[in-house]
């Protein structure tokens, strides 16, 4: 009987993180979606790198990096990588979103 008292709790316990991540997930692509839109509309659009906090998240940061070039067809263009990242206290991070931006460089 302790046996499946034990095991119901470590799977109830796992079922809860990921719900809980799962949760995080959604909640960081609506910011990424609300933060790209305001990015991209800004002068010079979305930046190749650079990083911010997120209002009202103090443990979640957006970022960007710059993570290619290429010129097909004689275009330049470049590969930015925009992030939604949430830092534990323990200064581990784990990234929530990422989404790869083509734009023209």
């Amino acid at each position: 009987m302790a046996g499946v008292l034990v095991s119901s709790l470590l799977a109830f316990s796992a079922h809860r993180r990921t719900q809980r991540f799962a949760e995080a997930k959604l909640a960081a692509v609506s910011v990424a979606d609300e933060l790209l839109t305001h990015l991209s509309g800004m002068r010079g659009g979305i930046p190749a790198s650079s990083r911010g906090p997120i209002a009202g998240r103090p443990d979640w940061w957006w970022q960007t990096e710059l993570v290619g070039l290429t010129a097909p067809a004689g275009i330049p263009l470049q590969v930015i990588r925009f992030q939604v990242i949430e830092i534990a206290l323990t200064g581990s991070s784990r990234s929530l979103v990422s989404v790869d931006i083509v734009g023209a460089g």
